[in-house]
């Protein structure tokens, strides 16, 4: 019988999780650490997610799952496990990753011993649809993302990691969220522990795609990021997931994120922006700090890369309102 206060909650929002979803609630259950609860957040899905959940919560007192009514989109769904967390520690887990048994363990002990940390996390392995390593040889950089051909002979595109160099540790908040902000791309951090104090002090997960990078920077703000060296999370890499796509269809990621929330996005990339500026805006820190931090956001935002996206936004909104 646990505490009616765990150490970690371990939040799992999910939308129709099948067929992984099994093997990401057996992985977890199997964790050294034992002194956690499992959030499962059901967005109303509409394949055997449901039926899984429930019967793996009668197995097990540490499940607590609750079902949306109907669909309130993604970032809501995630919040919404963040509010009926008891933890003191807490991680998002997706249906479709793994983890290391050591995962909890050794993570809840880099942030025991780090107190001035808001966020533990560890290093990235990559895995197939089969839970498989993804072998190096069948991955090939392109300068920018990784692809490699799967089983089905489907090429996908998926981010790469982030330097190990960012400075994430560092005393100033100003260089920590700097560095994330010019550095970062994938956002596997998300995937680590976070003080849920902290996390609840942030906006949390808002209505518009890449609003996680938003949340990392604001805890960025909060607090160090304490890396453990070792491959603890197992990403698992697909042809269904919304991030294993080609920057081509940047579009295409937004409309899934918009399909389940009831507000309209547009513009992505600028809402992304506006929520960096707020973030350093609600931040405490010195006026020469929050000006180091406008800085890195202009100079982000300024990228050539970036700047391209900004104009296809436009284009697409103008022919949408021509039509």
């Amino acid at each position: 019988m646990i505490e009616s206060n765990p150490t970690v909650t371990i939040g799992l929002p999910v939308f129709n999780g099948m067929p992984f979803i099994k093997d990401t609630l057996e992985c977890m259950l199997e964790q050294t650490y034992r002194d956690f609860e499992f959030v499962i957040m059901d967005n109303d899905s509409t394949d055997g997610t449901s039926a899984v959940c429930e019967r793996y919560a009668r197995l097990d007192s540490r499940i607590r799952y609750f079902r949306n009514t109907t669909n309130i989109g993604m970032a809501p769904n995630f919040n919404k496990a963040i509010e009926r967390a008891r933890g003191r520690y807490f991680t998002y887990t997706a249906a479709d990753d793994l983890y290391h048994p050591q995962f909890l363990e050794k993570i809840v002990h880099a942030l025991e011993s780090s107190p001035q940390a808001s966020l533990g996390f560890s290093n990235t392995k990559f895995i197939d649809h089969k839970g498989a390593e993804i072998p190096t040889n069948r991955i090939r950089f392109n300068g920018f993302n990784w692809e490699y051909i799967d089983d089905f002979g489907s090429q996908i595109t998926f981010e790469a990691n982030d330097p190990d160099d960012r400075q994430l540790e560092s005393p100033r908040p100003d260089v920590r969220f700097s560095q994330f902000v010019r550095r970062s791309r994938a956002g596997f951090e998300l995937y680590g522990l976070v003080r849920t104090d902290i996390l609840r002090s942030t906006r949390l997960l808002e209505g518009y795609f890449s609003s996680d990078k938003t949340l990392l920077a604001e805890l960025a703000l909060r607090g160090t990021f304490v890396k453990v060296a070792d491959d603890l999370y197992y990403r698992r890499i697909h042809s269904d997931q919304i991030s294993a796509v080609k920057d081509a269809d940047v579009r295409d990621q937004v409309q899934e994120v918009a399909k389940y929330t009831k507000k309209a996005l547009r513009f992505p990339q600028q809402q992304l922006l506006a929520g960096l500026i707020r973030a350093v805006g609600d931040a405490e820190m010195t006026l020469a700090q929050k000006l180091n931090c406008y800085l890195a956001i202009g100079r982000w935002a300024m990228q050539p890369r970036k700047i391209a996206i900004y104009l296809r936004q436009y284009g697409a909104n103008i022919v949408r309102r021509i039509r």
